[in-house]
This record gives C-alpha cells, sequence and structure tokens, in this order.
C-alpha cells in the first residue's frame, strides 16, 4: 500500500500524479494506461480541490493499494464501500471520499516471432526458439514437453505437404496470453490453403495396419492443446494453438 497527504490545493496535483505514476512504474503498468490515469487523477483531485473546502484549505489523501485476490471492479469498490459505511456507523458525515479502481492484468506481453526456412532442419530450430519463450512465461517442464511434440507434428505437417515440390518459409510466434497464465503458438506459411480441423480424424481403434495412412499427427497435436484454431488469411495458412498453465 502507498499512500500521500498533500494540501488541497491546485498545486500539488503534480505530486499526487508523480506519486501514482511512481507506484505504476512498480508495476509495470503500460505508459498507455498510464497515460489514462493521469487524465482521471487530474479530473478527481481537481475537483476535490474545488469543492471539498470551498474557500477554506486542508489535507488532502491519495491511497494505492493493489488486490492480492482481483475481482470485479465493481464489487471491489462496493466492498470498500461497505467497509467504510460500517466503519462510520452512525456518525455524522465529515469527509468525503472519491475511489478510483482499475483493472490492470500485469506489463504488456512480448510477441516474439522467427521465420525460418520450411525444410526439415529448420524443425527443431523453430522448436527451440518456442521453447525458450516458454522457459521466460514460466511454463512448467511437462506442459513445454507437451507443446514440443505438438509443435513437431505441425512443422513436419508444413514442410511435408506445405509447397509440395517448391520452396518456401514458415513463421512461428509465441505470445503470452493477456487474460491468463499461458502460451499462445502461431505458426504460418503460404503455401497450400489447407484447414487442419477438417481433416477426418483417424480410427485409434483400428491397428495401424489397418488404419489409413496420414492424420493422426494433428489428430495427437489436438489432444495435447487447450485450443486449436485455423484461418486463411491473405494468402497464408494461420495455425494458432493455445496451452494454459
Amino acid at each position: 500500500m502507498r499512500e500521500i497527504t498533500v494540501d488541497a490545493n491546485l498545486n500539488q496535483i503534480a505530486i499526487v500524479t508523480e506519486f501514482i505514476n511512481a507506484g505504476l512504474h512498480e508495476l509495470g503498468c503500460p505508459d498507455r494506461i498510464r497515460i489514462q490515469i493521469d487524465v482521471a487523477v487530474d479530473e478527481l483531485f481537481g475537483n476535490m480541490i474545488r469543492y471539498a473546502y470551498g474557500s477554506g484549505s486542508g489535507p488532502a489523501t491519495v491511497r494505492m493499494e493493489v488486490a492480492e485476490n482481483p475481482l470485479c471492479v465493481v464489487l471491489i469498490l462496493e466492498h470498500m464501500r461497505q467497509s467504510i459505511d460500517g466503519f462510520v456507523g452512525n456518525a455524522p458525515q465529515f469527509d468525503d471520499i472519491t475511489m478510483l479502481c482499475l483493472s490492470f492484468n500485469g506489463p504488456e506481453k512480448p510477441v516474439k516471432e522467427c521465420e525460418l526456412p520450411a525444410v526439415v532442419d529448420s524443425i527443431p530450430k523453430a522448436i527451440a526458439f518456442a521453447e525458450r519463450e516458454l522457459q521466460a512465461m514460466e511454463c512448467p517442464v511437462k506442459t513445454q514437453s507437451l507443446l514440443s511434440v505438438a509443435m513437431e507434428e505441425i512443422l513436419s505437417n508444413i514442410v511435408h505437404y506445405a509447397y509440395g515440390m517448391g520452396i518456401g518459409s514458415l513463421t512461428v510466434r509465441t505470445e503470452a496470453l493477456a487474460d491468463a497464465c499461458g502460451a499462445m503458438i502461431t505458426f504460418m506459411d503460404t503455401g497450400i490453403a489447407f484447414n487442419p480441423l477438417e481433416a477426418p480424424e483417424p480410427d485409434v481403434s483400428l491397428s495401424a495396419e489397418e488404419r489409413k495412412a496420414g492424420g493422426l499427427g494433428i489428430f495427437l497435436a489436438r489432444k495435447m492443446v487447450d485450443e486449436m484454431t485455423y484461418e486463411r488469411v491473405d494468402g497464408r495458412n494461420i495455425l494458432k494453438i493455445v496451452k494454459r498453465f
């Protein structure tokens, strides 16, 4: 918790804003959100100064707190209002309290990308790239192993079938989920249009000799991730997998 008390006059707005910005910086708050908060603070603090004490003067306190277990911002404000009412009881009002509650999910998550030739030798390089980024996200080792297997199946499919006898490239993009603990990995190529989600699932009840060739790798990859989506945009196959951890 951070708290500052200043004289309620317009000259103190810059001090309050600097105090709040310092706290937001420690949280890794993006600049675009800090700018929005600056505007809100100017309005709220300026309003308090103009009307709280009339022609007189007095102190103004600003407190910053971070919820350990974030709830809906409306519920946080309601809970705080009930706590204040319970503390004050039947005492006559002698103070005004203005509350500003923001939902902030942490620093902006970086997006990393790697482009390689669509050849067999690129498969381990692409997987190694993604594994480094997963480690940076503190992805559990067991989850990394599952994703590595899924990535190998997807990359093998691109390398062997996307360009036929031609030559092309593949791109792997990694990013942390914005609203949860997990990762999204995107695979892109400009090869033949192919939606693996429309491919018929193999009959795994049959023996390897009885089962038709093909389709098992993508089937296994789908079982190892939480989500898999496909779209064809501007001549590119875009396959995304999501795994929460």
